[in-house]
């Protein structure tokens, strides 16, 4: 193929976050579904998939940068099926939604629960988050202001339901 050729010219400068990348992929096979690779002027750029975490209905992902690699180790090391998504919600200093607590493992909710603080439910959110003694001990000691406002004042969920807590008014 002639040189002139897009596809042939990388720029390989970065060969060590790329090894490191696939070598963390590699160690934790689950989340090789999750990060994907684009190329950007000839440069791998690496996305870690957080897909309706954050935001019900929305598509998106966090950009992999080398300094936050070790972040995402450690999101990883913590736990294996969902670190990544714990490394999104530490990029983003922010709970996934309300309704993705359902689908993950409530030993797993205190380290979400200390990614940001408690959520008002609403379009975007329209599920309040689930609690385990655990998660209730730690956001009454850190958010208990919050917990009183969120568990005891009405708000409209996505259906045009009057709510308060997770009950519905008649």
């Amino acid at each position: 193929m002639p040189k002139d050729n897009k596809m042939l010219d990388h720029d390989y400068s970065e060969k060590q976050f790329v090894y490191d990348v696939n070598k963390l992929i590699a160690e934790n096979d689950f989340c090789s579904e999750e990060i994907t690779i684009r190329y950007k002027e000839g440069k791998p750029v690496f996305w870690v998939n957080c897909s309706d975490l954050h935001w019900w209905g929305v598509g998106y992902g966090v950009q992999l940068v080398p300094e936050d690699l070790p972040i995402l180790k450690g999101c990883l090391d913590i736990d294996s099926i969902t670190g990544h998504l714990l490394f999104c919600c530490k990029n983003y200093e922010m709970r996934p939604q309300g309704a993705y607590y359902e689908y993950l493992d409530s030993d797993m909710w205190l380290e979400f629960d200390k990614c940001g603080p408690i959520r008002q439910s609403g379009f975007m959110n329209p599920h309040m988050q689930k609690f385990n003694d655990e998660t209730w001990n730690y956001n009454l000691e850190h958010y208990a202001n919050e917990m009183f406002e969120y568990m005891t004042y009405p708000w409209i969920d996505h259906c045009d339901h009057i709510m308060v807590g997770d009950y519905e008014e008649d």
